[in-house]
């Protein structure tokens, strides 16, 4: 079997046992249920290794990590919750209206950073929501929180001073009862793992086994809440509202579209699959199973014409590229001077890898991730390289090709734009974003510092000849990935008329 066919054979074996385990709410926070490329099942299955060995003292290890992490983990998320109190600005929503709810990440230390607020994930949306008179209202998903409740102060001072949003915050609709409920879920859960030990004689029995108490130590209670909230959110809000979810098909979606399902019928979820997706990202696609299970949406809609999901039951539409508006803006600058540019993702070791593979290229332009810093990458830079900084788009234009970690999605981007590009992967990560069209004439694939000059080479040479064909391909990525935010496809999305 190809590693396509067996990451399919894992995803129909997992979408068995969820059938009956996601009866259990809390069984939706299982890790091992989430079908992860990173999953020692995914992983060790799709290389052709032997599982490893389930013994009783890895369990009890496990279940005591699981303990030791969440216990601080919910003593703090206690702390968040007075700090609300104390801080925080409740909504003041008038529930008798219908509202458009917007359930997306919020990148705390970057809000605090910019002394600003600004929403990213789905820029672009939001003034032609109140150019038609919309009301809308964030349900925020704090990301960057856990480790220090404290930002919350220097967040709700962001927020607060915002007139122009509405903050519906998860403190704000939880209450003791359902603190009482975190806790006792984090009880329970690490003895729920053994009635999802599977005894059926399956090849990927003894895979799965293992997997349910391995992810247990990176197991935390952010699914079950995100349940509670869906729960009181649902209850309270009138019918014809809808909400427009950002979609990775996680488990804390999982669990607040399940909640808002169980909950009301009135009411329409919008799932937003709007970031690159991957044919191998088996964890990102929606099945028959998970539809009948009620953790979908009512809509999936898509960045583009490309589907990787197999349901016949789930409803997949037609979205639009809101993070993508600049790929329709963008220009070539034929005065600037070009160089290859490489840009690191937030994987420290990834970036490494690229740069250090790339030794052998006299010039190179990088670009880093926001979320890392300069002295991270310093001792593998080069005299001829240079760190550039700011809008992507502005460093496209001064590139004549892209050097990319395997899982970036951003390699799309810059294939639509007519940059070749080198994905500089390694023998464990062979995932990208890339179809096999085009492969050789403006993008390929490298695992050594031997391979990147010829390839690199082979593809400029090709741009050079063949600059029509190259300009068909890269509309053919555009055309396939991607739908421009014009007002008239934002409108079609979201059924605004």
């Amino acid at each position: 079997m190809t590693i396509q066919d067996r990451l399919n054979y894992v995803s129909e074996y997992i979408d068995n046992i969820k059938k009956n385990a996601y009866l259990d709410i809390e069984n939706i926070e299982n890790l091992a249920l989430s079908k992860s490329l990173s999953s020692n099942l995914v992983k060790k299955y799709t290389s052709e290794l032997r599982p490893n060995k389930l013994i009783k003292l890895f369990i009890i290890k496990q279940m005591i990590v699981f303990y030791l992490k969440n216990f601080p983990r919910f003593f703090l998320y206690i702390i968040g919750f007075i700090i609300f109190i104390f801080f925080g600005k409740r909504s003041k929503v008038d529930w008798n209206q219908s509202f458009f709810f917007i359930d997306v990440f919020f990148l705390v230390d970057k809000i605090i950073k910019a002394n600003n607020f600004k929403e990213d994930y789905l820029g672009g949306l939001y003034n032609v929501l109140e150019k038609y008179n919309k009301n809308y209202i964030f349900l925020p998903r704090l990301h960057g929180v856990g480790k220090n409740p404290f930002k919350l102060i220097d967040l709700f001072n962001v927020t607060n001073q915002d007139k122009s949003s509405v903050f519906l915050y998860e403190y704000e609709l939880l209450n003791i009862i359902d603190i009482f409920k975190i806790f006792i879920f984090i009880l329970k859960y690490p003895f729920k793992q053994f009635k999802l030990i599977q005894n059926k004689k399956h090849e990927l029995d003894a895979y799965f086994n293992y997997e349910l108490f391995s992810v247990l130590s990176r197991t935390s209670f952010t699914a079950y809440v995100r349940y509670l909230v869906g729960r009181k959110m649902a209850k309270k809000i009138k019918g014809g509202s809808k909400i427009i979810s950002w979609q990775e098909f996680h488990n804390i979606e999982k669990s607040f579209y399940r909640a808002v399902k169980e909950s009301r019928q009135d009411v329409v979820i919008y799932g937003c699959e709007f970031s690159a997706t991957y044919k191998a990202y088996i964890s990102m696609h929606i099945t028959d199973i998970d539809f009948d299970l009620k953790v979908t949406p009512h809509q999936t809609l898509l960045n583009g014409k490309c589907n990787y999901s197999d349901s016949n039951k789930h409803v997949f539409r037609s979205g639009v590229s809101l993070r993508y508006q600049n790929l329709f803006r963008y220009v070539d600058d034929s005065e600037k001077t070009k160089k290859p540019l490489a840009l690191i993702g937030y994987n420290i070791k990834e970036g490494v890898d690229i740069l250090k593979k790339a030794n052998g290229m006299k010039e190179l332009n990088v670009k880093i991730h926001p979320a890392t810093n300069e002295r991270q990458f310093n001792k593998y830079m080069k005299s001829g390289w240079n760190y550039i900084h700011g809008d992507l788009y502005e460093a496209l234009k001064g590139a004549d090709s892209v050097f990319t970690p395997p899982y970036a999605g951003t390699s799309l981007e810059v294939v639509a734009c007519g940059i070749p590009v080198i994905i500089i992967a390694n023998e464990d990560n062979l995932i990208n974003p890339l179809v096999d069209y085009g492969k050789g004439k403006i993008w390929n694939i490298v695992f050594n510092e031997q391979d990147i000059k010829k390839k690199h080479n082979n593809l400029l040479k090709y741009k050079k000849n063949n600059p029509d064909k190259v300009r068909k391909i890269a509309h053919w990525y555009k055309e396939n990935f991607f739908i421009e935010p014009t007002e008239e496809n934002i409108v079609k999305a979201f059924e605004l008329n």
